[in-house]
C-alpha cells in the first residue's frame, strides 16, 4: 500500500507502461507512443523532413514505430513563399496579377503582393519552448489590419489561416479571447509583422487552457485502504496544493465540503502534488501521487484516505472489523462497543478457542463432547486459564488513595496486580515479572478462584493503569483497567461484566463501610470469613494467656499466719483444643 512518501508500492500507484522499483519509486517502461525512440524502434511520434519533387516535405512516423509514411510536401505554389523553382508566389494561383498560376513571373508586372499565414496552436505542457506537444486549433478567429483596413477569418482544420494579396507593409494581428484559455505567445494575443512582396510571412500564436484537480477526503472505517464501501467523507479538512518543485509554501489551499470533496480550478499546465493537514488521532492510509496536469485536463479522484487512530493503527473499531478492541482506544465505534473485546475475527484468538459473532472467545468442542474453556464478556483467555469479571473500586474503610481490584479465574490460581501511571496496551514485547509496569503488589501464593487485591498510598488525582495477574503455571495477565484517584472518590473506568457471578457490585469494588481483611501497602486480601482451623487457633491462644495469668497469681499470692489459700484447678485437654473449665480460689480464716 502506497504511503505519502512513496510514489508506488506493489501495484498501488502504478499506471500503464510503469513498474514499481524496490525503493517504491516509479519506473517508466518504453513503448511505441512515448515519443522516445527505444529498442528496435525507427521513430516514435516525431516526423522527419523529406523532399517531394521541387518542394520540402515531411514524413510522419507510422503507428508501429518501425518506419515513416510517404513524404508530404509542405510547400506549394500559392502558399505565399517563393520556393523551389518558383519565380514568384503571391499567395494565390490566379493569373494576371503579375504572378501566374504556376508561380512564374508574368509580363506586365503586378507581382508586388504578399501574404500572411497565421497559425493557432494549443501547447499541451504550457511551455512555448517545446514544439512536439503542439496541436493546431481550428475555427479560431484572427484580425489583420494595416491601419487603413482590417480583415478577419478563422483558422482551418490545420489551425492556420492565410491572408492573401496584401500590400507590402506593416500589419497588426490580434486573436480572439476565449474563457478558460490564456496566452503564451505573443503576449496579450497581439503581434506586429511586416509583409513583403511575392512572399508569405508567418505568424504563430500559442495558447493553453486552464485545468482542474479534484478529489475527496475520506474516513475509512475498517482501516484498510483497499476496501472502499466503508468510506465516508470528512468535512472541514485542509488540502494544500504545491508545485512539484516547491514544498515550503502551498500555492493554494482548499477546505473539504460535507462529503469530503475539494477542488482546485484555473490551473496552468504543470506538475503538482497535494498534501493534507492530518488531524490529531488520525493516521493516513493512502494519498495521491504527483499530478502531471496538461492543457485543459481535469484530474479526478485525487483522494486522501485516513483512519481514526485507535492505538492499533486502525479505524474506529467495532465488533466485526477484524481488530480486537482495547480499553485505551482513542475513538470507539459502533453502538455495541464497550471498548473491550475478547477477540475480533482472528485477532486475539488463542489455541483451542474461537471468536463468536459478539466478539467473545468461546472454547472449541473437545472429542468427548465437553469444552476446553468458557466464554463470556470481558474475559481474557490464555491457554486454559481465564481471567474474567475484572473490576476496580474504592477500598472500604480506606482513604481515597486506596483501591481494590477483583477478578475471577476458572480454576485456582495465585494473585498479583501490576500497575503504572502510563498505559501498557501491548505486552507482546514486554518481559515478566512486571511486563514494563513500574509497580507490582506482593504475590499471594494461595490459589483461589475469587481474587481481591488492595493497593494503598496512591497519589491523589492521578490516573493509574492496572492489570491483574494469576498463575496456575504459568502466570497469565488480564485486561488493563484505568482508574483515577480523586479528592473524595475514585473515578473508575468501568468494564462490563457478563461471565460468572458479580463480585460485590459491578465496577465499584467493595461497598463503603464493609470490612475487609487486608495487609497494608499492596498486600493481597485474605478470605474475609474465618476458617474452622483459624477459630481453634484463636481459642488456644486465649487459653494460654489465661493459664499464664493464673500461674502468676498463685505464685505471688501472699499467705500469712491467719490465712490459707487453696487453689482448685481443672484443665481438660482435647486432641487439638484447650478448654479452660474451672478455677476456684477459697480463702478461710484459721
Amino acid at each position: 500500500m502506497k504511503n505519502e512518501t512513496e510514489q508506488c508500492d506493489g501495484t498501488d500507484g502504478v499506471g500503464a507502461h510503469q513498474s514499481c522499483s524496490d525503493t517504491c519509486t516509479l519506473n517508466n517502461l518504453p513503448y511505441c507512443g512515448d515519443k522516445i525512440v527505444n529498442n528496435n524502434e525507427v521513430c516514435d511520434g516525431a516526423s522527419q523532413a523529406c523532399q517531394s519533387g521541387d518542394y520540402n516535405g515531411s514524413q510522419a512516423c507510422n503507428s508501429a514505430c518501425d518506419g515513416y509514411s510517404l513524404c508530404q510536401a509542405i510547400e506549394f505554389c500559392g502558399d505565399g513563399a517563393k520556393n523551389g523553382s518558383e519565380q514568384c508566389d503571391d499567395g494565390n494561383t490566379v493569373s494576371g496579377d503579375g504572378c501566374g498560376s504556376g508561380c512564374q513571373t508574368e509580363s506586365g508586372g503586378g507581382g508586388d503582393k504578399g501574404s500572411l499565414k497565421i497559425c493557432k496552436y494549443e501547447d499541451a505542457d504550457g511551455l512555448a519552448s517545446t514544439r512536439a506537444d503542439r496541436l493546431g486549433v481550428n475555427n479560431w478567429n484572427f484580425n489583420v489590419g494595416d491601419g487603413l483596413a482590417t480583415s478577419s477569418q478563422p483558422t482551418l482544420t490545420d489551425g492556420c489561416a492565410v491572408f492573401s494579396a496584401l500590400t507590402p507593409g506593416q500589419y497588426l494581428i490580434n486573436e480572439e479571447s476565449r474563457t478558460g484559455w490564456y496566452y503564451l505567445e505573443p503576449f496579450g494575443g497581439w503581434a506586429t509583422t511586416t509583409v513583403s512582396a511575392n512572399q508569405q510571412t508567418a505568424a504563430n500564436f500559442y495558447n493553453a487552457r486552464f485545468g482542474k484537480i479534484y478529489g475527496y477526503e475520506y474516513a475509512d472505517t475498517d482501516g484498510v485502504a483497499s476496501t472502499t464501501s466503508d468510506r465516508t467523507g470528512l468535512a472541514d479538512w485542509t488540502i494544500n496544493l504545491f508545485y512539484a518543485s516547491a514544498t515550503a509554501t502551498p500555492l493554494l489551499t482548499a477546505t473539504t465540503q460535507a462529503n469530503g470533496y475539494f477542488e482546485f480550478l484555473n490551473l496552468s499546465p504543470n506538475t503538482y502534488w497535494l498534501s493534507q493537514d492530518l488531524k490529531a488521532s488520525w493516521i493516513n492510509l493512502a494519498s495521491p501521487a504527483s499530478i502531471n496536469l496538461l492543457s485543459g485536463e481535469t484530474k479526478a479522484d485525487n483522494n486522501f484516505v485516513n483512519a481514526a487512530d485507535n492505538g492499533q493503527g486502525g479505524g474506529a473499531t467495532y465488533c466485526g472489523d477484524g481488530l480486537k478492541q482495547s480499553p485505551n482506544d482513542s475513538l470507539l465505534g459502533g453502538p455495541a462497543n464497550n471498548g473491550l473485546e475478547d477477540c475480533d475475527g482472528g485477532d486475539g484468538v488463542s489455541s483451542g478457542y474461537s471468536c463468536n459473532s459478539q466478539c467473545v472467545l468461546v472454547a472449541n468442542q473437545t472429542d468427548d463432547g465437553g469444552t476446553s474453556g468458557v466464554g463470556g464478556g470481558g474475559a481474557y483467555v490464555f491457554d486454559d486459564l481465564i481471567l474474567t469479571n475484572i473490576n476496580v473500586g474504592l477500598a472500604a474503610e480506606s482513604t481515597e488513595t486506596s483501591i481494590i481490584i477483583t477478578w475471577l479465574t476458572n480454576k485456582p490460581a495465585t494473585s498479583r496486580v501490576i500497575y503504572d501511571t502510563i498505559t501498557h496496551p501491548d505486552l507482546s514485547t514486554s518481559s515478566p515479572p512486571n511486563y514494563g509496569y513500574a509497580f507490582s503488589t506482593d504475590l499471594d501464593p494461595n490459589k483461589v478462584t475469587g481474587h481481591s487485591v488492595i493497593i494503598n498510598e496512591l497519589t491523589p488525582g492521578t490516573t493509574y493503569y492496572l492489570r491483574p495477574l494469576s498463575s496456575a503455571s504459568p502466570e497469565k495477565y488480564g485486561a488493563e483497567i484505568a482508574v483515577t484517584t480523586a479528592g473524595s472518590a475514585v473515578a473508575i473506568t468501568p468494564v462490563e461484566q457478563v461471565l460468572g457471578d458479580k463480585i460485590t457490585k459491578p465496577a465499584t469494588g467493595l461497598i463503603l463501610g464493609q470490612k475487609v481483611a487486608a495487609k497494608p501497602n499492596g498486600k493481597v486480601l485474605a478470605d474475609t470469613g474465618f476458617k474452622p482451623s483459624e477459630f481453634m487457633a484463636l481459642i488456644l491462644i486465649l487459653l494460654i494467656l489465661l493459664s499464664l495469668i493464673a500461674f502468676i497469681k498463685i505464685k505471688y499470692l501472699k499467705v500469712d499466719g491467719r490465712h490459707r489459700c487453696w487453689l482448685k484447678k481443672t484443665l481438660i485437654f482435647n486432641q487439638d483444643l484447650f478448654i479452660y473449665q474451672r478455677a476456684d480460689i477459697y480463702f478461710k480464716n484459721r
